[in-house]
Protein backbone atom coordinates (compact mmCIF):
# COMPACT_ATOMS: atom_id res chain seq x y z
CA UNK A 1 0.00 0.00 0.00
CA UNK A 2 2.56 2.33 0.73
CA UNK A 3 4.34 1.74 -2.65
CA UNK A 4 1.40 3.34 -4.43
CA UNK A 5 1.88 6.63 -2.10
CA UNK A 6 5.21 7.20 -3.69
CA UNK A 7 3.93 6.93 -7.25
CA UNK A 8 2.55 9.39 -9.34
CA UNK A 9 -1.28 9.35 -10.40
CA UNK A 10 -0.65 8.76 -13.70
CA UNK A 11 1.76 5.82 -12.93
CA UNK A 12 -1.00 3.88 -11.05
CA UNK A 13 -3.72 4.35 -13.49
CA UNK A 14 -1.02 3.13 -15.71
CA UNK A 15 -0.63 -0.38 -13.59
CA UNK A 16 -4.61 -0.67 -12.83
CA UNK A 17 -6.91 -2.53 -14.99
CA UNK A 18 -9.46 -0.75 -16.50
CA UNK A 19 -12.95 -1.70 -15.11
CA UNK A 20 -16.06 -2.21 -17.34
CA UNK A 21 -18.39 0.80 -17.56
CA UNK A 22 -20.43 2.12 -14.08
CA UNK A 23 -20.87 -1.13 -12.54
CA UNK A 24 -17.33 -2.47 -11.96
CA UNK A 25 -15.63 -5.59 -12.48
CA UNK A 26 -17.75 -8.61 -13.74
CA UNK A 27 -16.99 -11.89 -11.86
CA UNK A 28 -17.80 -15.15 -13.65
CA UNK A 29 -18.47 -18.33 -11.93
CA UNK A 30 -18.38 -21.95 -12.96
CA UNK A 31 -21.30 -24.29 -12.20
CA UNK A 32 -20.92 -27.76 -11.42
CA UNK A 33 -22.18 -28.62 -14.36
CA UNK A 34 -19.04 -26.66 -15.93
CA UNK A 35 -20.98 -23.68 -17.22
CA UNK A 36 -20.08 -20.29 -16.91
CA UNK A 37 -22.56 -17.57 -15.64
CA UNK A 38 -21.82 -14.08 -14.77
CA UNK A 39 -22.52 -13.06 -10.99
CA UNK A 40 -23.46 -9.33 -10.30
CA UNK A 41 -20.83 -7.46 -8.11
CA UNK A 42 -21.60 -7.49 -4.20
CA UNK A 43 -24.50 -4.47 -3.65
CA UNK A 44 -25.63 -5.32 -7.32
CA UNK A 45 -29.40 -5.06 -8.26
CA UNK A 46 -30.61 -8.71 -9.81
CA UNK A 47 -32.81 -8.51 -13.23
CA UNK A 48 -36.01 -9.41 -13.20
CA UNK A 49 -37.58 -10.99 -16.30
CA UNK A 50 -41.31 -9.43 -17.09
CA UNK A 51 -43.89 -12.05 -17.65
CA UNK A 52 -45.68 -11.65 -20.67
CA UNK A 53 -49.18 -9.70 -20.71
CA UNK A 54 -52.27 -11.32 -22.26
CA UNK A 55 -54.85 -9.54 -24.56
CA UNK A 56 -56.79 -6.76 -22.99
CA UNK A 57 -60.33 -8.27 -21.87
CA UNK A 58 -62.55 -5.59 -22.47
CA UNK A 59 -65.02 -4.60 -19.74
CA UNK A 60 -68.39 -4.24 -19.72
CA UNK A 61 -69.49 -0.43 -19.78
CA UNK A 62 -70.46 1.39 -16.67
CA UNK A 63 -74.37 1.04 -15.46
CA UNK A 64 -74.83 4.33 -13.43
CA UNK A 65 -76.19 3.72 -9.86
CA UNK A 66 -78.72 4.20 -8.59
CA UNK A 67 -79.08 8.29 -6.84
CA UNK A 68 -78.24 7.63 -3.16
CA UNK A 69 -75.70 10.38 -1.48
CA UNK A 70 -75.47 14.02 -2.11
CA UNK A 71 -75.86 16.37 -4.52
CA UNK A 72 -73.86 20.01 -4.90
CA UNK A 73 -74.30 23.02 -6.55
CA UNK A 74 -72.30 26.55 -7.49
CA UNK A 75 -74.21 29.60 -7.04
CA UNK A 76 -72.32 32.61 -8.50
CA UNK A 77 -73.87 35.99 -8.35
CA UNK A 78 -74.38 35.94 -4.46
CA UNK A 79 -74.35 39.67 -2.74
CA UNK A 80 -71.02 40.27 -0.58
CA UNK A 81 -73.13 40.72 2.44
CA UNK A 82 -74.79 37.32 2.79
CA UNK A 83 -73.19 34.82 4.80
CA UNK A 84 -73.15 30.54 5.05
CA UNK A 85 -75.94 30.82 7.60
CA UNK A 86 -78.48 32.81 5.32
CA UNK A 87 -77.39 31.15 2.16
CA UNK A 88 -78.16 27.85 4.43
CA UNK A 89 -81.77 29.25 5.60
CA UNK A 90 -82.62 30.04 2.55
CA UNK A 91 -81.79 26.68 -0.01
CA UNK A 92 -83.38 24.80 3.00
CA UNK A 93 -86.95 26.95 2.86
CA UNK A 94 -86.78 26.60 -1.27
CA UNK A 95 -85.28 23.46 -1.84
CA UNK A 96 -84.59 21.17 0.93
CA UNK A 97 -82.21 19.91 3.81
CA UNK A 98 -78.59 21.35 3.01
CA UNK A 99 -75.94 19.70 4.62
CA UNK A 100 -73.25 22.17 3.73
CA UNK A 101 -72.73 26.06 2.41
CA UNK A 102 -69.56 27.15 1.86
CA UNK A 103 -68.70 31.08 0.87
CA UNK A 104 -65.34 31.88 -1.11
CA UNK A 105 -63.62 34.45 -0.19
CA UNK A 106 -61.01 36.37 -2.13
CA UNK A 107 -57.32 37.37 -0.36
CA UNK A 108 -58.66 40.64 1.21
CA UNK A 109 -61.54 38.36 3.25
CA UNK A 110 -64.86 39.48 1.63
CA UNK A 111 -66.75 37.27 -0.44
CA UNK A 112 -66.87 36.76 -3.88
CA UNK A 113 -70.14 35.93 -4.36
CA UNK A 114 -69.76 32.51 -4.85
CA UNK A 115 -71.39 29.72 -2.20
CA UNK A 116 -71.01 25.87 -2.87
CA UNK A 117 -74.28 24.03 -1.49
CA UNK A 118 -74.54 20.34 -0.44
CA UNK A 119 -77.29 18.98 -0.57
CA UNK A 120 -78.75 15.36 1.37
CA UNK A 121 -81.18 14.59 -1.12
CA UNK A 122 -79.79 13.90 -4.40
CA UNK A 123 -82.29 15.23 -6.65
CA UNK A 124 -82.25 18.24 -4.67
CA UNK A 125 -79.62 19.87 -7.07
CA UNK A 126 -81.22 19.68 -10.16
CA UNK A 127 -84.65 20.66 -8.53
CA UNK A 128 -82.12 24.02 -7.37
CA UNK A 129 -80.93 24.80 -11.12
CA UNK A 130 -84.44 24.37 -12.51
CA UNK A 131 -86.06 26.75 -10.39
CA UNK A 132 -83.66 29.43 -8.91
CA UNK A 133 -81.48 29.86 -11.69
CA UNK A 134 -81.78 32.97 -13.26
CA UNK A 135 -83.41 34.67 -9.98
CA UNK A 136 -82.65 38.19 -9.44
CA UNK A 137 -80.85 38.58 -5.68
CA UNK A 138 -80.17 42.79 -5.81
CA UNK A 139 -80.29 43.19 -9.28
CA UNK A 140 -78.10 40.45 -9.97
CA UNK A 141 -79.18 36.91 -11.33
CA UNK A 142 -78.17 33.77 -9.45
CA UNK A 143 -75.99 31.39 -12.17
CA UNK A 144 -76.85 28.01 -10.30
CA UNK A 145 -74.43 24.76 -11.92
CA UNK A 146 -75.24 21.67 -10.90
CA UNK A 147 -71.71 19.56 -10.33
CA UNK A 148 -71.68 15.87 -11.29
CA UNK A 149 -69.19 13.14 -9.82
CA UNK A 150 -67.54 11.07 -12.05
CA UNK A 151 -69.62 8.37 -10.76
CA UNK A 152 -73.02 8.87 -11.06
CA UNK A 153 -71.82 10.05 -15.49
CA UNK A 154 -73.53 7.17 -17.51
CA UNK A 155 -69.90 5.87 -19.71
CA UNK A 156 -69.98 7.42 -23.20
CA UNK A 157 -71.50 4.79 -26.23
CA UNK A 158 -69.32 2.73 -27.51
CA UNK A 159 -67.85 4.26 -31.01
CA UNK A 160 -69.16 3.17 -34.22
CA UNK A 161 -66.67 1.21 -36.79
CA UNK A 162 -66.25 2.48 -39.84
CA UNK A 163 -68.57 0.19 -41.88
CA UNK A 164 -71.10 1.96 -39.87
CA UNK A 165 -70.19 5.67 -40.97
CA UNK A 166 -69.85 5.08 -44.80
CA UNK A 167 -73.15 5.90 -46.30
Amino acid sequence: MSGKLDQSLDEIMKDTKPTRGRGGRTRVQRTASGKTTTVAPVGGVAKKTKTPRGPKVATAPAVRPPMTGESKIIVNGLPEDVNEAQIKDYFSKTIGFVKRAMLTYGPNGRSRGIATIVFSNPGSASKAAQELNGVKVDNRAMKIEVIVDAKSVPAPPAPKTLGDRIS
